[in-house]
């Protein structure tokens, strides 16, 4: 529970700044510690926790990148993490050794590339309004 308390307030701080109008911004002379500072802090939460998130979120945020940019990012981030969380969690489990697991499979690829098609049309309709530290995401 501590460490769930020890990532939601900078988060939640963070948030709160972005939608008070105060930017965060990281300088570029800066822009390396802070990935080397928020990659380690966001392994730690994603190995201790699985969530791995927000600390990407923040960073992408203060570093300014631009919509499409940060999809990708956040995609490969939790494409990795994901693919191993759950192959550790079902070849401990004897899963793949199970009857049936080619059909689950097929079930799981049709499920992610119906969230992938639906992700991408839900994309387009998100605009961004305002500019600098005024910006909103609305549909």
């Amino acid at each position: 529970m501590a460490y769930l308390l020890l990532l939601g307030v900078p988060v939640t701080v963070f948030a709160a700044l972005q939608l008070a109008g105060i930017p965060l911004r990281l300088r570029l002379e800066h822009r390396a510690r802070a990935e080397w500072l928020l990659g380690i802090i966001g392994g730690l939460y994603g190995g201790v926790s699985g969530i791995w998130g927000p600390p990407l979120l923040v960073l992408l945020l203060s570093t300014g990148v631009p919509k499409l940019e940060m999809v990708r990012a956040q995609g490969v981030v939790f494409l990795i993490g994901a693919v191993a969380l759950l192959s550790r969690a079902h070849l401990g489990t004897g899963w793949p050794a199970a009857t049936g697991w080619s059909f689950r499979a097929v079930l799981w690829s049709c499920s992610a590339m119906a969230g992938m098609i639906l992700g991408s049309r839900g994309r387009g309709r998100l605009t961004v309004r305002g500019s600098g530290a005024g910006q909103r995401v609305c549909w």
